[in-house]
């Protein structure tokens, strides 16, 4: 049964308030290594126009999806309604955003679901990838994936359950990480604990969606050097969904993989991606994102070290060259960087490649912040502006998730700690409208 919602809560509009952290402990730009091209300049904090949560929620926005508009957010609350979990889709109305639905899978049999662990929308807003990566499978936890697609009315219905092609229960974190097509007819899912044990191999599989609707399983994708690196972590599609990104941040100071599809609709491995600063507990590879195009990639290390600043983080950004091949473009870092700040926990680029949007929930005791970077002529990103949430307050993880929408307007950010009343903490997303 699918649970469904209508028209019941509109969040409350958040006023414009400016502001620094400037806490002490802060990297300094003598302190950054040299030989790198470390983005970095001056940042104008901005306030979101509005909050947006839902009463009784678990986690909300531990995950976020904007349509190629920004007029559609789908929210992942993975904690909610234990054991299920559910995902909530907004709409923008005449400038403010409304909760249009509760999307939720009750199952007869409960079991731990985490629906919601990843969302997906495509670039219209009308078909939604929401993945369920349950908890231990000796616990009742199952892995498995949904997608979702607006009827004439404009609600979201369940379409199809994407089986996990290893079994549910088989604890592979299938569902963990997903990403859909622009049009919505081709989704990538990643499932990082494929081979088990302290150190699993990974696995993505890519499904399509046939001539009458219905979803199968296309591919699936393995790293060609079989490490043991968790690939599937974190997956993105290029909007014509040729180009597939996975992430692998789990050895060797991590790596991201680029796939291409062949004429024959087949996806092959194009080309294993690694920092040239790597370090073994980098985490390079935790989050990723491709341009619409296929030919720009952002990739966060959350966990890198700069100078004496353990877990400060780093995102790396990557071109395609004429010949095809990837090489390193940039690695960019928060103008005023600290130790555990986690910058590259979450990353997003818009569709041309000229944005980045980049989550550092650990920002001034995990407060969080997210931060804009702009492609310049010269091809280089500089820092533009730091996003903060104007009622910040310590442990909000603010920059847990992040999304830009196609022409880069509109950012959505999910805080998964928000305070509220009954419950201590529910979590919240801030959109920020306006951006440059």
């Amino acid at each position: 049964m699918v649970v469904l919602l209508g028209v019941v809560f509109a969040g409350t509009a958040s006023a414009v308030r400016p502001g620094s952290p400037g806490a002490s402990g802060r990297a300094s730009l003598s302190q950054l290594p040299t030989g790198l091209a470390s983005a970095v300049r001056s940042a104008v904090v901005t306030s979101p126009q509005q909050k947006l949560r839902v009463p009784n929620t678990a986690l909300f926005g531990f995950s976020v999806s904007l349509s190629s508009d920004g007029g559609v957010a789908l929210i992942g609350a993975p904690n909610t309604d234990p054991p299920n979990g559910a995902a909530y889709v907004f709409a923008r109305i005449g400038g403010i955003w409304i909760l249009q639905q509760k999307l939720q899978v009750i199952h007869p049999i409960p079991f731990s679901a985490r629906f919601g662990s990843s969302v997906s929308l495509s670039s219209d807003g009308r078909t939604a990838l929401i993945g369920a990566q349950g908890t231990n499978p000796a616990s009742g936890g199952q892995d498995t994936a949904y997608v979702f697609a607006r009827n004439f009315a404009g609600l979201f219905m369940l379409q199809q359950e994407l089986p996990n092609p290893a079994g549910a229960s088989s604890g592979n974190a299938f569902g963990f990480s997903a990403s859909l097509g622009s049009d919505g007819r081709t989704a990538v899912i990643g499932a990082p604990n494929t081979g088990g044990g302290n150190s699993p191999t990974g696995a993505a599989y890519v499904f399509a969606r046939g001539l009458f609707g219905g979803w199968t399983l296309q591919q699936t994708l393995r790293p060609s050097d079989n490490a043991f690196d968790a690939f599937g972590s974190s997956v993105s599609l290029s909007s014509d969904s040729r180009s597939a990104l996975i992430g692998a941040p789990s050895r060797d100071g991590g790596a991201a993989y680029v796939f291409a599809r062949g004429l024959a609709g087949g996806f092959s491995q194009q080309q294993k991606l690694q920092a040239s600063d790597r370090a073994s507990v980098d985490a390079f590879g935790g989050s990723v994102s491709l341009s619409g195009d296929g030919r720009t990639a952002l990739i966060g290390a959350s966990q890198k070290a700069i100078g004496p600043n353990d877990f400060q983080g780093a995102a790396y950004v990557f071109t395609r060259g004429v010949a095809g091949g990837f090489t390193q473009l940039q690695r960019l870092q928060a103008a005023d960087g600290a130790a555990f700040d986690a910058f590259g926990t979450s990353v997003s680029l818009d569709s041309s490649g000229t944005r980045a949007l980049i989550g550092a929930p650990g920002v001034d005791g995990e407060t969080g912040a997210a931060y804009l970077f702009a492609r310049g002529t010269v091809g280089g990103f500089t820092q533009r502006q730091e996003l903060q949430a104007a009622d910040r307050a310590t442990r909000d993880f603010f920059g847990w998730s992040v999304t830009l929408s196609s022409d880069h307007r509109v950012a959505l950010i999910g805080a998964i700690q928000i305070p509220d009343t009954p419950a201590p903490r529910t979590g919240a997303a801030y959109v920020f409208p306006g951006l440059t």
